[in-house]
């Protein structure tokens, strides 16, 4: 049910004995796509110079990825 009230938590991959056998595939398909995409939209940047701060012990993300995009 995504209407549920924690439906945003959850480990994709997993971890220790459980951990998907196709966690390294999926993380490599997700960098080729973003890496296609972004060589489709020359305009697209990085809205600060610097990349934004990783967080996380488990989850390293950043908070958020502002760009910009000039058309």
């Amino acid at each position: 049910d995504l209407r549920r009230s924690n439906a945003g938590r959850h480990l994709a991959f997993a971890s220790g004995p459980h951990v998907c056998i196709g966690m390294h595939l999926a993380r490599l398909e997700a960098h080729v796509a973003l890496a296609t995409l972004l060589e489709g939209l020359p305009g697209l940047r990085l809205e600060q110079d610097s990349p934004p701060a990783v967080r996380g012990l488990v989850f390293r993300k950043p908070p958020a990825v502002d760009v910009l995009w000039d058309v």
